[in-house]
């Protein structure tokens, strides 16, 4: 069942078009890889569907499916942080840095869920255990400056899953990480995914990486949707010469 639908998306400035009418279903479950070169969009797609766009010199129109239900772009802003959550390229942008890791997952979760601080507390921890952030009371009293990037990287699954997400978009989660940290961040996906059925809607110009992980690719350039398909049709018999020559650069 289609759980996430792009419908015609637009996004534009006064020059041009940025994202030029992208249509794009994903399905409740999978693990869908967006891939095209710097600059090409993929990221500006995501964060244009699902509300994140809010400068007044960009128009974002379309239609956005929701687990059946049809919302306008900035519609879907009401469900980030809850139904849906970001983990970004840079973690430490999503934590404020003069309030401690385990008080800024509090307030999360009683804004959120609307518990009480101790009933907080528990389900984060639960969490932090679960995706194997071990040293919980040294993580859940630490600022985001004092964790690596894997860790904070955890915390933001953590968080996510602790809210209930239902769907995870990762913009670039692996990028600043080195290589052993990489394919450890990359199983939690994969567990995630399995274990609890989480929609992962994977951000990357690193076909190594996505091969990893992903049931589908979407190839974006110049703010277009050029190819998608199978992982394994997209690897083994791309048609479009971008996705070609970004697979033969992985080669070299």
């Amino acid at each position: 069942m289609n759980q996430f639908v792009i419908e015609d998306l637009i996004v534009g400035s006064a020059a041009r078009k940025l994202v030029d009418s992208v249509n794009l279903s994903v399905e409740e479950g999978e693990i869908i890889a967006i891939t095209g070169k710097s600059g090409s969009g993929k990221t500006l797609t995501f964060m244009g569907a699902t509300g994140l766009l809010t400068s007044k010199e960009l128009t974002v129109t379309g239609k956005i499916k929701w687990n059946s239900e049809y919302y306008t772009p900035s519609e879907m802003n009401t469900f980030l942080g809850k139904e849906i959550s970001y983990v970004m390229q840079n973690p430490m942008t999503a934590f404020n840095p003069v309030i401690t890791i385990g008080s800024h997952c509090r307030e999360t979760l009683m804004e959120h869920l609307k518990v009480s601080k101790k009933e907080a507390d528990k389900i984060v921890i639960d969490w932090f255990y679960k995706l194997n952030l071990n040293d919980t009371k040294r993580v859940y009293k630490s600022y985001c400056y004092e964790l690596s990037g894997g860790m904070l990287q955890r915390v933001m699954l953590a968080l996510a899953m602790a809210v209930g997400s239902k769907m995870i978009i990762a913009d670039e989660p692996t990028t600043a990480l080195d290589t052993i940290t990489q394919k450890k961040i990359l199983s939690e996906f994969i567990r995630i995914n399995k274990e609890y059925g989480v929609t992962i809607i994977f951000i990357s110009h690193d076909f190594g990486i996505i091969s990893q992980i992903a049931n589908h690719i979407a190839v974006i350039s110049d703010g277009k949707l050029i190819e998608y398909g199978s992982t394994e049709k997209i690897l083994t018999a791309p048609e479009k010469e971008l996705t070609i020559k970004m697979l033969k650069e992985l080669c070299v």
